[in-house]
């Protein structure tokens, strides 16, 4: 019995016709584009080349921690990972520890064999070489020889002959995994730019609706950090004349948050059918969220009524960053705060507030991806400075202030990568001469 050999073994005793048939196996791998197909190409045509009963790759499943194996008996025919051995186990195992090849010629005399594989195939192995697949530092799996045909053992040269195989072998698993993760990444980046699409379409495109219900002048904006945002917006008519409009940040963000959004805005939309105040309103809607929340992710949230007749605004405040009421005569003022956000909790309980816009007068409502924007030294755009900001940057439209505090958080921001999303809401009540 012979383990660990030395790799520099007898490599001058290879034939010319053995590197021949090495450089065609090459060849034939390097036509394979699937993982499956590469396999089925290792196990089927390596076995007779090397002259071996059998032939096994053992790959890492890294969720189950162990080894998945592939193998290939005379015949052809090609067993895909219906055995698994414990990652360390046998002398597979002791191959990947010690980064080089293993021979047995009598496994019933090496305690590291792992006997179980035999017993549950009721194939006989008497004798093998294991080689580990190496890329670098880390080791891609073992391909294992069992069994060599008309022989008793392994020979040296066989030891060197399998080495070879093994790095053509892991350079083409290498190349397989590095196509499969190109492709999971376009396909990634096309359902991102779905998702993307789908959620920009649920945000109002269209400020209409503001001046048809009293002449209120809107204008939002959402731009996510990712690709795919948990910050939502919207405004929609209530049942008896009213405008209902909201602004929300789901907890993350990502897919899994912008998901949360539209299942938020789309029960609002729904609850609100029937009209009641903004707070009956998330109430329900949380009963609804809670119970299939197992993500356990959570929506900060302002809803408010405004009611045209006497534009007077009535909202529910969950959790939500202070809404600042910009008075044409006595300047900005945040509004009060409060609420529990809406998801996590069976049950919430709202504080309602109330307030009115006279002409002249706007509602600034924000995310906090606006105050807590941070520049290069770490510094974060914080309430003081958008008080500051709006003490002199409430000019013009609705339209014209979402686009002065958007680029102010910017320019403060600099070079600094976006950390979260930032979405902004003006509702803004025309002075009486415009």
């Amino acid at each position: 019995m012979a383990s660990a050999l030395d790799a520099q073994a007898d490599r001058s005793a290879l034939g010319v016709d053995q590197l021949i048939s090495l450089l065609e196996l090459a060849k034939l791998i390097a036509r394979e584009s699937s993982l499956d197909g590469l396999i089925d190409r290792i196990l089927a045509d390596s076995r007779p080349w090397i002259g071996a009963d059998a032939c096994s790759l053992f790959l890492p499943d890294p969720e189950a921690g162990d080894l998945v194996i592939h193998s290939a008996q005379g015949g052809g025919c090609v067993t895909h990972g219906e055995i698994r051995v414990p990652m360390g186990a046998g002398i597979v195992g002791a191959a990947m520890r010690q980064r080089e090849a293993v021979r047995v010629d009598d496994v019933s005399q090496d305690p590291r064999f792992f006997a179980a594989a035999d017993r549950q195939t009721g194939y006989e192995t008497r004798a093998l070489i294991a080689v580990p697949l190496l890329d670098g530092a880390a080791c891609r799996g073992v391909i294992e020889f069992v069994n060599p045909v008309g022989r008793a053992c392994f020979s040296a040269v066989d030891v060197t002959l399998a080495e070879y195989f093994a790095a053509l072998v892991s350079s083409a698993l290498h190349r397989i995994e590095m196509a499969a993760s190109e492709l999971r990444h376009v396909l990634q980046e096309r359902d991102l730019g779905i998702a993307f699409e789908v959620q920009r379409g649920l945000l109002p495109r269209s400020f209409a609706l503001g001046r048809q219900l009293g002449g209120l002048d809107l204008c939002g904006v959402s731009d996510p950090a990712l690709q795919v945002g948990g910050d939502l917006y919207d405004f929609f008519p209530g049942p008896a004349g009213q405008l209902y409009f909201l602004i929300g940040d789901v907890s993350g963000k990502g897919v899994g948050a912008g998901m949360f959004m539209a299942q938020t805005r789309a029960l609002v939309r729904v609850v609100a059918r029937s009209g009641g105040s903004p707070a009956q309103i998330l109430e329900e809607v949380n009963e609804f969220l809670y119970p299939d929340n197992e993500a356990v992710l959570f929506v900060t949230m302002i809803l408010g009524c405004y009611r045209p007749e006497t534009a007077e605004i009535e909202y529910a405040q969950a959790g939500h960053n202070r809404a600042i009421r910009c008075s044409l005569l006595a300047g900005p003022a945040y509004e009060p705060s409060g609420g529990m956000a809406l998801g996590p909790f069976p049950a919430v309980q709202l504080p309602t507030f109330r307030s009115h816009l006279d002409p002249g007068d706007c509602l600034i409502l924000y995310t906090d991806g606006v105050t807590e924007a941070m520049n290069a030294q770490e510094q974060c755009y914080g309430d003081d400075r958008l008080l500051r900001f709006l003490q002199v940057g409430v000019r013009g439209t609705a339209s014209q202030i979402v686009e002065a505090l958007r680029r102010d958080v910017a320019a403060f921001a600099g070079a600094a990568e976006q950390s979260d999303d930032i979405t902004i809401l003006v509702l803004r009540r025309p002075p009486l001469t415009e």
